[in-house]
């Protein structure tokens, strides 16, 4: 992705730093419905850390953050003539497969808010 916010998936965007639960359903697919270890619905509460930083700050931090990361990432394709895939062709991955280019799997560029608070708050 050329940019963290076009992931298609779910994510909470650095635009978004505050306090949230997300709540999903068991889909019929895939899924032994008699197992209780498989609840109906899920939730996970995030919670933002407490850094002493008005939530403003700690926006702006992360996004500034974020945009400096995505900036190395396509600094770095540009270099070594790669592109950067469109949010449609991420939807037709298959998510067995890894990485098949030079590029670690593990050592992958980071864009994500995650990462980048991860960054403002060290």
């Amino acid at each position: 992705m050329r940019h963290s916010h076009q992931w298609p998936g779910v994510t909470r965007g650095a635009t978004h730093v505050e306090s949230l639960s997300l709540t999903a359903t068991r889909p019929d697919a895939d899924f032994d419905h008699n197992n209780p270890l498989w609840p109906d619905t899920a939730t996970l509460t995030i919670t933002a850390p407490v850094v002493g930083l008005a939530p403003d700050a700690l926006h702006e931090q992360v996004v500034a953050e974020v945009a400096q990361l995505e900036a190395k990432a396509h600094l770095e394709v540009a270099n070594r003539g790669g592109r950067f895939m469109k949010p449609k062709q991420i939807t037709t991955l298959s998510p067995y497969d890894g990485a098949t280019s030079w590029e670690p799997l593990r050592d992958r560029i980071r864009t994500s808010p995650s990462a980048a608070a991860s960054a403002v708050l060290s």
